[in-house]
């Protein structure tokens, strides 16, 4: 596994010499090594796993109340962090890869990236799938904007999990994140949108890597 930085971002790459697919993994931290070498493999598409960028700021689409009461506000600065993904991240990550020509790629995220991935997905058409692990549709107004916006057609699928005991949480906003990822899944599948929804065992994004590998299954194998 060869490693980076880009900007303030570290990056981890592992090729597959098997296709020109690439799967983007947005983490609170470094992924497992033998996992995403055994996923690379597997599913025949070389991983890039992104770290360090400002967890609740940058994957946040714009400002809202912290969460729970008394944290900061969130700065809401996904646009701009997506940018950086788009025409930096991408380029030097590819490069690296030694991949040019067409490419196809998929967006994962988790939690807070979780919620970013579908953003992202829907803002632009870089990343034909997406993976969204416990993403945080509780986000002040996100089923709003989701129910508001025209989505655009897309020929890649959305792989959407939630844990099983995610809303019996004791913080009451986060309370509200299963209603909020059935309306998610229903406005994507409205819009014409494949999309894979499983209930996992678990709370919020734990076990971490059942769920990756789930989600890499149904993306790259059709599972």
């Amino acid at each position: 596994m060869k490693s980076g930085k880009i900007g303030a971002l570290d990056c981890a790459y592992v090729k597959s010499d098997d296709s020109a697919n690439v799967c983007y993994i947005l983490s609170f931290a470094p992924l497992d090594d033998r996992w995403v070498s055994m996923a690379a493999e597997c599913y025949g598409c070389s991983i890039v796993v992104v770290t360090g960028m400002d967890w609740d700021n940058d994957l946040t689409p714009w400002r809202a109340p912290g969460v729970p009461d008394g944290c900061k506000p969130f700065a809401g600065n996904a646009g701009q962090f997506l940018s950086k993904i788009r025409h930096e991240v991408i380029s030097e990550a590819e490069r690296s890869l030694g991949l040019s020509g067409i490419v196809e790629r998929t967006l994962a995220g988790v939690s807070l990236s979780g919620l970013f991935a579908i953003w992202a997905w829907i803002q632009c058409d870089t990343f034909k799938n997406v993976v969204s692990i416990s993403g945080s549709f509780w986000y002040e107004n996100f089923t709003k904007w989701i129910s508001d916006t025209a989505i655009p057609k897309k020929t890649g699928l959305a792989y959407i999990s939630l844990g099983r005991k995610e809303p019996y949480s004791p913080v009451k906003a986060f309370r509200t994140v299963g209603d909020a990822t059935t309306t998610v899944v229903d406005m994507l599948k409205r819009s014409g949108i494949q999309v894979v929804f499983n209930w996992e065992p678990g709370t919020h994004y734990a076990p971490l890597y059942p769920r990756l590998t789930n989600a890499m299954d149904a993306i790259f194998l059709g599972k």
